[in-house]
């Protein structure tokens, strides 16, 4: 119950924010505007169109994701209202996991949304309804969690700024991840070897979990890498969210 208070304070309070307003409007208007970009571009309109509205999803909520959880967490620092919250029967793992919860809800929320009115948007110009958009935009749900848990994690060791940097440099990082043993592997030998794999494993690896060029080309995510990518991307969120809270319990929230 304490944690469900939580995000639900979270959550409350990250979709009434200017940040959650102004990102909503620009990926709204971004996808109905797509139509018109395609037209400007010579080519296959319909992967045009498709190509913007995927694109803008995952730029949306990564952006979202990380901005909302830094700003929200420190400004909870900054007017000392955590002070309230942990005066009263409630850890610092309880805290933290319902800040999760509620950001991460509302990186749901928002994506739904997205979502919904991206497939309505297509509908007439594919001749159906575009199942294909939710199992993508279910992956990119765990993208944003993820990039959520890293943001949090960020938090509890530096500056507002700085958590932001770091956590697009994860972001940025994570769609290099799947090119640093194929292409840098055979180079590196011994402890460089061993530290480049623990890099690897260290940093998200976002091919899994983004089916963009597959979905424009073919209208359809293989149901073995949809699996595969919702393991990952579970997995993965639960070993960083707890990294965080191992965090919290050794710093001061108000530093």
């Amino acid at each position: 119950m304490r944690v469900t208070a939580v995000a639900v304070s979270t959550f409350r309070e990250a979709v009434r924010s200017r940040l959650f307003l102004l990102l909503g409007l620009f990926a709204g208007g971004l996808i109905l505007f797509s139509k018109v970009m395609a037209m400007l571009v010579v080519g296959n309109n319909a992967k045009v169109v498709k190509d913007v509205g995927l694109a803008t999803m995952e730029i949306f909520i990564s952006l979202l994701a990380v901005l909302s959880t830094v700003t929200l967490f420190f400004k909870e620092r900054d007017r000392k209202t955590i002070l309230n919250v942990l005066s009263k029967p409630l850890s610092r793992e309880e805290f933290l996991v319902g800040k999760f919860l509620g950001l991460v809800f509302t990186t749901g929320v928002a994506l739904f949304s997205l979502t919904l009115l991206f497939s309505l948007y297509l509908w007439p110009q594919e001749g159906g309804y575009p199942f294909y958009l939710w199992p993508h935009a279910l992956l990119l749900f765990f993208q944003g969690a993820i990039l959520t848990a890293w943001a949090l994690l960020f938090s509890a060791l530096s500056t507002p700024i700085l958590s932001s940097l770091f956590t697009l440099g994860i972001y940025l990082s994570g769609y290099l991840t799947g090119t640093l043993l194929t292409h840098y592997g055979a180079i590196f030998k011994g402890s460089s070897r061993i530290a480049l794999q623990a890099l690897y494993f260290l940093l998200p690896n976002f091919s899994l979990l983004n089916w963009k060029n597959q979905i424009v080309y073919t209208s359809s995510i293989p149901t073995g890498e949809l699996l595969n990518g919702l393991f990952y991307g579970i997995n993965y969120t639960l070993a960083i969210l707890v990294l965080a809270v191992i965090l919290y319990r050794e710093r001061d929230l108000l530093l």
